[in-house]
């Protein structure tokens, strides 16, 4: 039986399952709001086996809350999973009066219980088995992996574990591997304390010791100061830790992650009211690469919104003098050999205004511009036979001046003036404690360029423009928190020269057609920063790119205000990929 529903405080409780003479089993309870005055299990047995059953609850109030209850039988499978809400006094994952309660488990991500957590109960028999797992919220008093009372008879509490991980607070509760009534020859072993990815306070470790058992440490919290020399704790107690039966299983850390920023290695150690490591080296993760990486995809994506820039300005030549408006629209697919590499899929835009004066001997055009581009990119690299990729978005939006003077002679000078603001976005970029991570940044970003060429006019229609440009684009740095770790990303730098020529020739009398060949080298584009304030993979975008172009121009006449071409680029080298332009231009 499914129960699933909102609560009301006239409910005298909850049950998903009932058996009185038999077994209860693969009931479910879930609620997700309203307030209830009273206990919910999910499944009820008075004389048999409570087995997989559930309880589920999100944003609501209750008492008690157990998975499954057996009164005469064993408690087995059965689970309590909260991500918000109240739990005014207990939580068990499986629980039997008179019988064992085996691999019950409770998961807290969020909400609060104010009373004890049980993995799994035993009134009289064995709690084997049991886990309770903490990553949110808030829990006071006593967490139990395994609890096994047997007042009259000899009832064990072994193999439990708790686990504790992300953002857990549990500075008032005491925590305990398991307990058994010692009097009457109850055992409690080979219980476990995991600490994935966690660091904070407690009240108290208890009984957390045995062949099996112990106080593992699988990783350490992001957010830690952590030095080489330097011992830092990272749970502490308000009781003594090393004298409630308690050991270390983990007292080696071997490049340990900690956080999703840093790897360590150390030794662990337990002092009277800590557990500590003692750092013998740091440095930042091998995945932290992601981040730069992303980060010199979004500088790369807007820089080449310059580009659209140049080729707008390209419009300009041999116009009238007068007003005019132009819109520029192209797509990419671009990949960055950086060591790694990086896939740049998107568009970019461009649309404003210009003027057109005749100068001694010349045309003088000037103008104003809005751009915006966005696009979706995948960076992929590899660390000691790991994998790592990202996939993130970037957006951005801006303006910009730009002008052109072209004289009689065929020399020209263009230059461009941009700022704005750029947005990315990553998706599950980091892992940490089987969580992934995203991030987003945002910065502002101005560039410049300007160049320089000569058009040589031949017969029938056919012309050479040769040509040189420099850009330059500088991206602010930023800086974000990611799961606790704080990554500062440095400011990016392009500096780019192209040298090229083009080919131009009469098709028609309305239609023209060019080809082109230029080199380009970027001279920086090193993209880098620290994540807790070590030091990152540093990439670059420096190295050549040969660029092949073929275009059309359609001109239907001074009779007409309208100008179109199109544009397909190739690129080779340090950028490989294609692009593909429109521009249209109105003239009044």
């Amino acid at each position: 039986m499914v129960i699933d529903r909102d609560l009301t405080a006239d409910d005298a409780g909850v049950i998903g399952g009932y058996a009185e003479q038999s077994d209860v089993i693969n009931n479910s309870v879930r609620i997700s709001g309203g307030a209830l005055h009273n206990d919910v299990y999910g499944g009820f047995a008075v004389a048999g086996d409570a087995i997989n059953n559930s309880v589920s609850m999100s944003g609501s109030e209750v008492v008690n809350v157990s998975g499954g209850y057996t009164a005469k039988g064993n408690a087995t499978n059965n689970s309590v999973s909260i991500s918000s809400g109240t739990v005014y006094s207990g939580v068990w994952g499986g629980s039997s009066s008179e019988g064992d309660a085996t691999n019950n488990s409770v998961s807290i991500s969020g909400g609060t219980v104010s009373d004890s957590v049980y993995g799994g109960c035993a009134i009289v028999g064995d709690a084997t088995d049991n886990r309770v797992s903490i990553s949110g919220g808030t829990v006071s008093g006593s967490v139990y992996g395994g609890f096994a009372i047997s007042g009259n008879a000899t009832g064990s509490s072994t193999g439990n574990s708790i686990i504790l991980s992300g953002t857990a607070d549990v500075s008032e509760a005491a925590l305990y591997g398991g307990h058994a009534n010692s009097d009457m020859g109850g055992i409690v072993s080979d219980n476990k304390l995991i600490i994935n990815g966690w660091s904070g306070k407690v009240l108290s470790l208890n009984n957390f010791y045995g062949n099996k058992g112990g106080i593992e440490v699988q990783s350490l919290a992001g957010g830690l100061d952590l030095a080489v020399g330097q011992m830092t704790a990272f749970v502490t107690s308000q009781a003594e830790i090393n004298s409630n039966n308690n050991k270390l299983i983990t007292t080696q850390a071997t490049e340990m992650q900690a956080g999703v920023a840093l790897t360590v290695s150390g030794e662990i150690g337990m002092g009277s009211n800590s557990i500590y490591i003692d750092v013998a080296s740091v440095r930042a993760s091998d995945q932290t690469a992601i981040t730069t990486e992303s980060r010199a995809a979004a500088a790369a994506f807007v820089n080449q919104g310059a580009e659209a820039v140049s080729d707008s300005i390209n419009s300009l030549q041999g116009a009238e003098a007068g007003i005019s408006t132009f819109a520029t629209v192209s797509g990419n697919n671009s990949k960055y050999n950086t060591g790694s590499y990086v896939d740049i899929n998107g568009w970019n835009g461009i649309v404003g205004v210009a003027n057109t004066k005749e100068i001694n001997a010349g045309k003088f055009s000037y103008g104003a511009f809005f751009e915006n581009g966005s696009g979706n990119y995948n960076t992929y690299n590899n660390f000691n036979g790991n994998s790592f990729r990202g996939d993130g978005n970037a957006v951005y939006n801006g303006g910009g001046l730009l002008m052109r003077y072209e004289q009689e002679n065929g020399i020209y000078t263009e230059a461009s003036l941009r700022a704005g603001t750029a947005k990315n976005e990553v998706d599950n970029a980091l892992e940490f404690a089987g969580r992934r991570y995203g991030y987003k940044t945002e910065n502002a970003y101005y560039g410049a360029h300007i160049g320089i060429g000569k058009i040589f006019k031949l017969d029938n229609g056919k012309a050479w423009d040769v040509y040189g440009k420099y850009f330059h684009t500088h991206h602010e740095g930023d800086s974000v928190n990611i799961a606790n770790d704080v990554f500062d990303f440095d400011s990016v730098d392009s500096d780019k020269l192209r040298i090229g020529a083009r080919f131009s020739e009469q098709q028609g009398e309305k239609l023209s057609s060019y080809y082109g060949l230029a080199w380009e080298y970027e001279f920086s584009g090193d993209a880098g920063g620290t994540a807790n304030q070590h030091a990152m993979y540093t990439l670059s975008l420096e190295g050549s790119t040969v660029i092949g172009e073929i275009g059309f121009r359609y001109m239907p006449g001074r009779e007409s205000p309208w100008y179109f071409d199109a544009n397909v680029k190739g690129y080779a080298g340090m950028q490989e990929g294609f692009s593909g332009s429109v521009q249209a231009v109105y003239s009044f």
